[in-house]
């Protein structure tokens, strides 16, 4: 069956307004079994352009109706693969001005003189419709190319080995995969290269090789990319807080066509662990027996066999250790030859070895068994007597990191490797997880999915892959969770119009009473769409907050306790001071008065903390009505001009008289900027100056209160407003509060739908405080007038 899609974009369009060009068109090109569509007008040759086309026909006489540049603006925005073919059929005799600019607007255009054999058409429509499939090919694997990208980015980074890629033969950017940046500390898509533009170059760590940095045109990936390879090479990158990594790097040349290389592509290693392995054996023999039985790598001890010339020939084992047979692959090895397991072993083997057990010289090297399908990572270095040729391996299955490398190399991703390490992955995790297509079908769940409807005794088949998300595992009514919102909510994800919903509901299993948080994202890359869904259990976070919820309401209770137990023996106090002050005397008077200072004191702060209490707990209530913004600043003046004519102060107010009509409670916003002023009193040395100022700015009405006091630190701007924060000036501490003040007025302030914000340069240097409250429309008369 024709894809309709692929035959529409290998059709001939013809349009032809005048004569019967188009017909006779039509009819010749349908009788040689090319496709073609007649469009009536512009506007329809530009619609089919749209659904696909291989090919345009048309007359100069038509080209020349394109006032309005549609064809024209549709074949400028074509994409770069797309050059769509024009045949234009052109009146015999020299070029009229409208086919000259035809010719220069339509672009890939093949002109065809009036009267035009059959054979002609015939063949310019074939040739025209064989280089559009050549474009749409170019197309695919233009597309092709760009998924293998993406396949081959995803794969870097599931990879356990370091990778690195120089993209340019100067080595001015190398990027890493996941393990190469962790290996070196650096965020990813960070450029690693030392050769690197300065303003890119990493300089936290340094390449070194026997305490020596090395320069950066001798590191392995500069070298590869001259068009050496390196196998092997071990480099300490030395940290600027001390640690040192040791790393093996083998690097290769990534060529052109021309053989010329263009970068190069490199793996990194972290072998500090081997290498203390290594320093260990040879530092102490005491401790070789524990080291041996409890590595994880390959280790055995083998005897090479030389034969009457002088030559390696063979080795036998003389030890191994636990893991030597899940390495090698060789049981029973203790006693017997090498070649009694793989009679035709590479040279490479026996020489090396011949080498260390003549030579007492330690090696490293990387070979492969053919006869084992395997890889191996050696280091063989020489133990006991010279005589005895023992030499001693340690070694690790490289057949995996090797295969890797190779894939690299040929720049093709292995998929199924891929989908497994992706499967491992999502089984590591504790969340339910499930992978939907663009439909809902279950594609694929992890292991703690399993799990779970293991334990709760899910009945469905295959734990509901193949069946659809929302017809299977969707809860039914009166289940853990809203179904309808959670339909939806999956929906919009599936079709797009949303990249991501979460949903937090409790779930009662048979056994136990969860909560859980259902995340469902979306992600595409040039091949199908794919939509992940998680359950993760947030129990534990979801009875945390009940706990902290519930001892700030326990904190609530008691601030609210305390302040009623504070301030029941106020009452008695004062009658005292008041019979105190009735018996009289001078020193009964200065007793008196010192008293009553501190009682008032204590009734402030009482006060304070009651009100915090209502705040916080939402018992406060606001008498609300449209207020004259101007009379509340006169009652707030009034109030504070005790404490600020005290002081010597100079107090300047600049409001105007009327316009700044707010919906609010005046006692209560009254309190919010005598707070204020208090404050600047309070904190302001003798004989300062502090200005009240009020405006309209917008939709508010805007109210300021600066003064020219001990300013706030920097650090103490974002904390101002909390609760219990006092600024520790020791020259005004005997103001005494609580540090709720602010507290108070920020809380007030909110409540009327304003905002509350503070500015100082520093201590020293005064401070500004600005209130924001909504103003009413104009005409609003405030309460009483």
């Amino acid at each position: 069956m024709t894809d309709p899609g692929r035959a529409a974009e290998l059709r001939v369009l013809i349009y032809a307004p005048t004569g019967r060009d188009a017909a006779l068109a039509h009819d010749v090109l349908a009788r040689a079994g090319v496709a073609a569509h007649v469009c009536a007008d512009l506007a329809a040759v530009c619609t089919e352009l749209d659904a696909g086309a291989g090919a345009l026909l048309t007359t100069e006489e038509a080209a020349a109706t394109d006032h309005d540049d549609c064809l024209a603006g549709w074949l400028g925005r074509q994409p770069p693969w797309s050059d769509l073919p024009v045949l234009l059929l052109a009146r015999p005799g020299a070029d009229s001005p409208a086919m000259t600019r035809a010719v220069e607007v339509l672009g890939n255009v093949a002109v065809l003189e009036r009267p035009v054999r059959i054979a002609a058409l015939v063949s310019t429509a074939r040739t025209a419709l064989r280089g559009r499939d050549r474009q749409y090919q170019t197309r695919q694997l233009l597309l092709d190319r760009e998924q293998t990208t993406v396949e081959l980015r995803t794969l870097m980074d599931l990879l356990p080995v370091g990778v690195f890629i120089a993209h340019d033969p100067a080595c001015r950017r190398i990027t890493g995969n996941r393990a190469a940046n962790a290996i070196l500390r650096m965020p990813g898509a960070a450029n690693l290269s030392k050769t690197a533009p300065p303003v890119e170059r990493p300089t936290h760590f340094r390449p070194s090789r026997g305490g020596v940095e090395i320069p950066p045109a001798g590191l392995p990936v500069q070298r590869a990319a001259r068009g050496e390879v390196v196998r092997n090479e071990e480099i300490d990158q030395v940290f600027d807080d001390g640690t040192v990594v040791h790393t093996l790097i083998s690097a290769s040349p990534l060529l052109d066509a021309a053989g010329t290389p263009r970068g190069a592509v490199a793996s990194i290693t972290d072998i500090t662990a081997q290498k203390r392995t290594e320093e260990a054996l040879r530092a102490s023999e005491a401790r070789y027996r524990t080291l041996f039985e409890s590595i994880d790598e390959g280790f055995c001890v083998i005897e090479v066999l030389f034969d009457a010339a002088g030559r390696p020939a063979d080795y036998r084992f003389v030890e191994v250790n636990p893991a030597f047979e899940a390495q090698a692959g060789m049981r029973g090895a203790v006693g017997r030859r090498m070649l009694e397991f793989v009679p035709a072993i590479e040279d490479h083997w026996l020489t090396n070895y011949g080498r260390v057990a003549a030579t007492g010289e330690p090696v490293r090297f990387d070979g492969e068994v053919k006869g084992l399908n395997r890889w191996f990572e050696v280091y063989a270095f020489r133990v006991g007597d010279p005589a005895a040729r023992r030499v001693a391996v340690l070694f690790t299955d490289a057949t995996a990191r090797k295969r890797m490398e190779d894939d690299l190399r040929r720049s093709v991703a292995d998929l199924a490797e891929a989908h497994r390490f992706l499967h491992s992955a999502l089984d590591a995790l504790t969340s339910h997880i499930a992978v939907l297509d663009e439909a809902g079908t279950i594609l694929a769940v992890n292991a703690a999915w399993r799990r779970f409807a293991d334990q709760n005794h899910y009945d469905g088949h295959n734990y509901g892959v193949g069946s659809n998300y929302l017809t299977e595992c969707e809860p039914h009514t009166g289940g853990c969770m809203d179904g309808r919102e959670v339909a939806a909510g999956l929906r919009a994800v599936l079709s797009g119009r949303e990249p991501y919903f979460q949903f937090e509901y409790p779930c009662h299993s048979p056994t136990e009473h969860r909560w859980f948080t259902m995340r469902v994202s979306r992600f595409q890359t040039p091949g199908p769409v794919r939509v992940v869904v998680s359950h993760e259990d947030v129990t534990t976070r979801r009875e945390a907050e009940e706990a902290l919820k519930d001892a700030d309401r326990r904190k609530n209770e008691f601030l609210a306790m305390l302040a009623h137990e504070l301030r029941n023996p106020l009452a008695p106090i004062r009658n005292s001071l008041h019979i105190l002050r009735l018996v009289g005397g001078a020193e009964a008077t200065s007793v008196h008065d010192m008293m009553d200072r501190q009682v008032a004191h204590m009734v402030r702060l009482v006060d304070d903390l009651l009100e915090v209490s209502r705040i916080t707990r939402g018992k406060i209530d606001l008498r609300r009505a449209p207020v004259d913004l101007a009379t509340v600043l006169r009652t707030a003046v009034e109030t504070s001009r005790p404490l600020i004519d005290a002081a010597n102060h100079t107090l300047t107010v600049d409001v105007p008289a009327g316009g700044l009509v707010v919906d609010g409670d005046a006692v209560r916003l009254a309190q919010v900027f005598a707070n204020l002023l208090n404050n600047a009193a309070k904190y302001t040395e003798p004989g300062g100056a502090i200005r009240l100022r009020a405006r309209r700015v917008g939709a508010d009405a805007v109210v300021t209160v600066r003064d020219t006091g001990a300013g706030i630190p920097p650090e103490m701007l974002a904390r101002v407003f909390d609760m219990f924060t006092q600024i520790d000036r020791t020259d005004t501490r005997a103001q005494g509060g609580l540090g709720i003040g602010l507290t108070l007025v920020k809380s007030l302030v909110e409540l009327h739908g304003g905002r509350v914000a503070v500015r100082s340069d520093g201590a020293g240097k005064g401070s500004e405080f600005e209130v924001r409250l909504p103003v009413l429309p104009d005409g609003a008369v405030p309460a009483g007038s």
